[in-house]
């Protein structure tokens, strides 16, 4: 039996009858009020849940109404609650994705959390590339996430896409600067977004009982350990946000990448490092990215990022039927179950379709596209592309 209590409308507590441990869930950005990641995926849980959101995607560090209107005030506030719940038994475990995964860590580390599970953080405020860049442009805010983990007694496992370059430059900056006090899971071929991934795939409650009664989480078989590779991970970090760190230049990550393209025993490693040299080459004006776009997508078979990059630089290059054909693939890899998922591909895919002056086409992939997955750039594209028919 459990019952839910109302701490404001971005705090909810589920609680059960009896003594049992804790779960504080932190929602990621742009979810509304009310509403909190994972709410429905752990109803059944025999755990106490309390669910955190964050007004105005402001990284948790103003505070949540209810709560307090800091990120310290926060913390406090939460460890009354859990004190409150776990009545002196039981384990406390924290979880969060991307900007709810900073606060997993800040908070579970300011609370000693037992245990922490977060995945896709952002965990450098801020940083060039990330969301908090924009939404806490007004104010700076330094968070030393490595200094609390150091602190802190409870567990931090932290898993990322590998190819979600400014979340692997966050998870290795934090596997540096925390002493190497996280147990860091780089999932090879997967993107920013992980936990319906996670959900379908292991079913999250069950990722979280595991937890919970001390086992560790499946992913041998996903494992990469690229996070500890800092310097690879700051250089392609570089590569694949123009922006980049304050001081960096893309010639000397040129440089840099290019020293080291076979010096990786891990073939994955080298087709990452072949992958970001080709997204560099244009800028520089080299005439090398669609060898280094075809050569990185042999050694990543599957990886629909470098599958879908290589098919943009073939039509860059004026490859049109190449360019279908490898956009194509990518389209059909990404039906099957459990796989990797792009969103901008069908886009790709029709802008291919249109340089072939082929518009009936277009328009049938992201159609059949806002079918499967409604969105609302596809019908925005459908109807520009009907318009352009009409007047040509």
């Amino acid at each position: 039996m459990s019952s839910e209590k109302w701490i404001s409308d971005y705090c909810m507590v589920r609680s059960v009858d009896g003594p049992a441990d804790v779960l504080i869930v932190f929602s990621p950005a742009r979810v509304p009020a009310r509403r909190f990641m994972l709410y429905r995926a752990f109803q059944d849980l025999p755990v106490h849940q309390i669910f955190v959101n964050c007004p105005n995607n402001r990284w948790y560090v103003d505070g949540v109404p209810g709560l307090g209107a800091g990120l310290e005030d926060v913390a406090r506030a939460l460890d009354g609650e859990v004190r409150r719940l776990l009545r002196h038994k039981g384990k406390v475990l924290c979880i969060g994705s991307s900007m709810g995964a900073f606060a997993a860590v800040a908070i579970g580390a300011m609370i000693n959390a037992d245990l922490v599970l977060a995945t896709g953080g952002k965990y450098v405020l801020s940083l060039p590339g990330g969301l908090s860049e924009d939404t806490l442009s007004d104010r700076a805010r330094d968070v030393n996430l490595g200094a609390l983990i150091r602190a802190a007694d409870g567990a931090f496992h932290l898993v990322c896409g590998g190819e979600a370059a400014l979340d692997l430059q966050c998870l290795a900056d934090l596997d540096r600067t925390s002493g190497q006090g996280i147990c860091g899971y780089v999932l090879d071929g997967r993107g920013h977004s992980l936990p319906p991934y996670l959900d379908a795939r292991y079913g999250y409650a069950r990722l979280v009982q595991g937890l919970l009664q001390g086992a560790g989480l499946p992913f041998e078989d996903e494992l990469d350990g690229l996070h500890r590779a800092h310097d690879l991970c700051f250089h392609l970090w570089c590569a694949h946000h123009p922006k980049g760190p304050p001081g960096s230049r893309d010639r000397a990550t040129w440089d840099w990448l290019s020293a080291r393209r076979e010096g990786y025993d891990n073939p994955k490693w080298r087709g990452r490092v072949l992958f970001a040299l080709s997204v560099l080459a244009p800028r520089l004006g080299e005439g090398s990215a669609l060898d280094l776009a075809q050569r990185a997508a042999t050694l990543m078979p599957g990886n629909v990022f470098c599958h879908n990059h290589h098919a943009r630089m073939l039509l860059a290059a004026g490859h049109l039927h190449q360019a279908e054909a490898v956009a194509r693939a990518s389209l059909q890899s990404q039906m099957a179950a459990l796989a990797q998922r792009d969103a901008l591909t069908p886009m790709l895919l029709s802008r291919i379709l249109r340089r072939q002056d082929r518009m009936s086409e277009a328009i049938s992939v992201l159609a059949e596209a806002d079918r499967a997955d409604p969105r609302k750039m596809y019908r925005d594209e459908v109807e520009k592309l009907r318009a352009a028919v009409q007047t040509a």
